[in-house]
């Protein structure tokens, strides 16, 4: 979002669960993602800011499919981008 003109820069969080799961969804007004980006996002190393590391993505995919969740964006090219993940609700054993 940092391409975006600061008076215009918005964060929706939004969080639903379920005895089954959560999900939570981060919608940006940015400027949304080209193909290219879109297919690359969650690789290791790969990112689109000049002093980025390319790590966030890739490491937040590791933590939620390490609990058994699911994380995916969506996005239109000047319209913002969002994320979302699911993590299943803890299950006492038994």
């Amino acid at each position: 979002m940092s391409q975006a003109s600061a008076n215009i820069r918005k964060l929706l969080i939004e969080s639903i669960s379920d005895e089954r799961a959560a999900l939570v969804k981060i919608h940006d007004s940015g400027p949304g993602l080209t193909p290219e980006t879109r297919e690359k996002l969650f690789s290791p190393f790969y990112t689109t800011k000049p002093e980025g590391m390319g790590m966030g993505l890739s490491i937040c995919r590791s933590i939620v499919t390490a609990h058994g969740g699911s994380i995916t964006a969506n996005s239109l090219q000047g319209a913002g981008t969002t994320f979302e993940f699911t993590i299943p609700a803890k299950t006492e054993p038994g």
